[in-house]
């Protein structure tokens, strides 16, 4: 995901001042996948854990691609998840 990331950065018509407002309000981060063999059941319904590792697989690409992955390298900060919920509200 940080290296599909970095490549939309690269291959993106956008000037370095738009990609620092992309993940903003107004301008959202798309990530798109298709879903695994393993992230769905028989039923076809996507599993409760595979939409977690789906957001934490966007959350890699959107950094990579707004450039905090690499800033994060540099300085040797990084960011980390110390909580996430999701609430289903149908099936």
């Amino acid at each position: 995901a940080a290296l599909r990331g970095a490549i939309k950065r690269r291959l993106s018509p956008l000037s370095d001042q738009e990609i620092s407002l992309v993940g903003t309000k107004d301008v959202p981060h798309i990530y798109s996948s298709r879903a695994g063999l393993f992230d769905v059941d028989l039923m076809g319904h996507m599993n409760n854990a595979s939409y977690l590792q789906h957001a934490e697989l966007a959350r890699w690409e959107w950094s990579s691609f707004g450039g905090s992955l690499a800033q994060g390298f540099k300085t040797k900060s990084f960011f980390i998840v110390t909580a996430s919920m999701i609430r289903y509200r149908r099936e």
